[in-house]
């Protein structure tokens, strides 16, 4: 009798380990799935992160640019100012750097 106690309870252990084998199955099924939405979102992350430093680059690029135009024309407003009295010579210089800011502001615009 006391044997086949021992094998009853062993088959309840058996039973019940089987049913936690399969809730643990479930669980890592899920886990895994949640896995790998993150390595997704993680890719979709570093795509843009990349998209956005290259962007940063082309607008810094840019602000450099701008900034050595804005230079040459206040050379040349110096340049200039011998032909022209000074205010002239200061608004010829403004009337330039108003046109490229316009055609950078255009750019931007129409680019970003």
């Amino acid at each position: 009798k006391a044997q086949e106690e021992m094998i009853s309870e062993l088959r309840q252990q058996k039973f019940y380990l089987e049913s936690q084998a399969g809730k643990l199955e479930a669980q890592n099924a899920k886990l895994e799935e949640h896995l790998e939405k993150l390595t997704q979102q993680e890719q979709t992350n570093k795509s843009r992160v990349l998209e956005l430093e290259a962007r940063l680059r082309e607008v810094s690029d840019d602000q450099d640019e701008h900034i050595t135009m804005m230079r040459r024309f206040d050379k040349l407003e110096e340049t200039l100012e011998p032909y022209f009295n000074p205010k002239e010579s200061k608004e010829i210089n403004m009337k330039l750097k108003t046109v490229v800011l316009l055609q950078q502001s255009w750019v931007v615009t129409n680019y970003m």
